[in-house]
């Protein structure tokens, strides 16, 4: 009789810690956390976003951010101040890695994209933002120029392994 109180107990235990976690994420309003998260991007991507929708979390069926209604400015407009227009995007993160604090991401799933890439007469390209630049002057320098790299063998490693995108 005691074993079948403590297992029952356990297992209510269990049902509500669970139950808490799949739960709690749906009860917080993400949308209050949209300036740190505009900051994040333009601090790290160098570029300047717009959210005009919901930003929403889940932990089912793989944790994954939310963000609808997207706009990023081109930070080298050529003819079109907005570089892209995005519908929705989830990005996906592996769990275990959350619990130390950091952010891995597995995948990217983009939904009716509206994205407009250009060149000017002079080379200027319209995507390229000042982060980006540095990123690419910086493995030019490592590679030893424009020589193409070779082929290197994926590992559970990446910092991204899968993008999709939805019409």
């Amino acid at each position: 009789l005691v074993m079948k109180l403590v297992f029952s107990l356990i297992s209510v235990f269990l049902v509500l810690v669970v139950g808490g976690v799949l739960i709690a994420p749906q009860m917080i309003d993400w949308n209050q956390h949209k300036g740190k998260v505009l900051e994040q991007i333009k601090t790290h991507a160098g570029y300047d976003v717009e959210i005009d929708g919901d930003i929403s979390f889940a932990i089912v069926p793989s944790p994954h951010v939310s963000l609808k209604k997207i706009r990023v400015q081109a930070p080298e407009p050529v003819t079109q101040e907005t570089l892209a227009s995005i519908e929705e995007a989830s990005v996906y993160v592996a769990l275990t890695p959350l619990f130390k604090k950091q952010i891995r991401v597995k995948g990217v799933k983009i939904i009716n994209p509206d994205i407009v890439l250009e060149v000017s007469a002079t080379g200027k390209k319209s995507w390229e933002s000042a982060k980006l630049k540095a990123v690419k002057d910086v493995s030019d320098t490592v590679s030893g120029g424009s020589a193409p790299e070779k082929k290197k063998k994926t590992s559970g490693n990446d910092f991204l392994q899968n993008i999709a995108v939805d019409n």
